[in-house]
């Protein structure tokens, strides 16, 4: 491996470059200056509680003196202001800093403790490095420390150590001749160990942190070629949906339209004529008043109509009467069914208030009579019905149309996705479409169909 390769997995601070990674470890270096804290607190307690037993059950170990209870002390003690230091500004900027001061502190504490207990108990020597091995892992497993803190912790500690055994000979509680070359080469092992483990486990959060942020990107994408697909379909419908208001508004419109001409025309020749010629023009005054009359009824009932359809101003919950938004949607397929020959026949049955959002059910109900008039031929059949059944209504739309193949039912809600050029397409997106819009209000649709013998959809929704 090259020497900046070596360098890189030993420090690991270009990955900390990232600013989404370095806030995300310096969360977990927070969590884990807390668990530190707790640690070091029941580390005291298990201490004491164990030389107390090996004490009184096996007579060896070291002995249960002030010393040890100085040690527990210090460390609950040390534990204590770990926890406390958690909250506050300082080590909350700099956890992992915190953390290694406070391993540092408690390795310092166990070092000389049990060096003081030497000239009463020599074994306490060999303590020293279960101490720096407990120090360094509980750091390494805690605190997500980069492998060039491992090691700088690691080193330091042991040089302590060492220059705390020089002390202790020159206070005379140990001889020269105890040290033991044994001891420390354990320790460098040691701390080579936990710097490993260290680069491993930063490489594994930096790869769980990559493989999260490619995810997110990979939804963020798919939820933008959804919303790309949805708009694109929700554009062919309201194309749809306007070919068959224009259609339906221009006989009402001629009307007024020539309705009008004519009554400016009757309004220049009433005043120069008599007799009976002036009576025929008073009589097609009155038909053409009651021809206007119609006309803006008809014109009004549209426009109520396609209000109550798209309730734009009205995006909230609310009880809606789901047989006018049946009929609404109905009437705006009226005039293009009348062309091609198509017999839609309602029987909706009364139906209970549904909470709703009027928009989207109306959005749904226009997907399913599309499919269905696309499905039928000329002269085809469209059935619409609606009836209660226990805490339910449903709505069921029949058609007598080409039916859908076997192989084909079980996908029919699924949008297929395409890539071309770089560009997300998607189709099939109305139906996958409707049926997200029914179980968001706790309904279920269901599709029952058979080639060349027609399709029935049904729609339930709770009332």
């Amino acid at each position: 491996m090259p020497l900046k390769g070596v360098r890189d997995s030993l420090l690991s601070g270009g990955a900390e470059k990232d600013p989404a990674f370095r806030k995300e470890i310096q969360a977990l270096a927070i969590r884990g200056l807390k668990i530190a804290g707790a640690v070091e607190i029941g580390t005291a307690l298990f201490f004491l509680t164990a030389r107390t037993l090996v004490r009184i059950f096996w007579q060896s170990g070291p002995p249960v003196q002030r010393i040890s209870y100085a040690q527990t002390v210090g460390m609950l003690v040390l534990g204590g202001l770990t926890l406390l230091a958690a909250r506050f500004g300082w080590a909350q900027r700099r956890p992992r800093l915190a953390g290694a001061i406070s391993g540092w502190l408690m390795a310092a504490l166990l070092i000389w403790s049990w060096l003081l207990l030497v000239p009463t108990f020599p074994g306490a020597l060999h303590y020293i490095p279960a101490g720096i091995t407990v120090v360094l892992l509980v750091a390494v497993a805690a605190l997500p420390l980069r492998p060039g803190h491992t090691f700088a912790l690691g080193i330091s500690i042991e040089g302590f150590a060492l220059g705390s055994w020089l002390a202790a000979v020159r206070l005379g509680l140990i001889e020269y001749g105890q040290f033991d070359a044994v001891v420390h080469l354990y320790d460098l092992m040691v701390i080579l160990l936990c710097t490993f483990l260290t680069a491993l486990m930063h490489a594994e959060r930096r790869s769980e942190h990559d493989a999260h942020r490619k995810a997110v990107l990979a939804v963020e994408q798919l939820v933008r070629a959804q919303t790309r697909a949805a708009l694109a379909e929700s554009t062919a419908s309201l194309g749809r949906l306007a070919s068959g208001l224009l259609h339906e508004l221009n006989s009402p419109i001629g009307a007024l339209s020539s309705g009008l001409k004519t009554l400016i025309i009757l309004a220049h020749k009433l005043p120069g004529t008599s007799g009976e010629g002036r009576e025929r023009l008073l009589q097609l005054q009155a038909e053409l008043h009651t021809t206007l009359l119609e006309s803006a009824g008809r014109l009004e009932q549209i426009v109520n109509r396609v209000r109550k359809i798209s309730r734009m101003d009205e995006a909230e919950l609310q009880p809606a009467n789901l047989n006018e938004l049946v009929a609404g949607i109905s009437g705006m397929f009226s005039d293009r069914a009348r062309q091609r020959g198509v017999e839609i026949q309602m029987d909706l049955q009364p139906l209970p208030p549904v909470v709703c959002r009027p928009q989207q059910i109306s959005a749904a109900l226009n997907v399913l009579f599309d499919n269905a008039m696309q499905a039928v031929g000329d002269g085809g059949h469209i059935r619409v019905s609606s009836s209660p059944t226990d805490s339910r209504i449903e709505v069921r739309l029949e058609d007598d149309g080409c039916g859908i193949p076997p192989e084909k039912l079980e996908s029919i809600f699924n949008p297929t996705f395409t890539v071309a050029e770089g560009r997300v397409e998607a189709r099939n997106w109305g139906l996958f479409t409707a049926r997200q819009i029914v179980l968001g209000h706790g309904g279920e649709i269901e599709v029952r169909s058979q080639a060349e013998q027609g399709t029935t959809v049904t729609v339930r929704l709770p009332v």
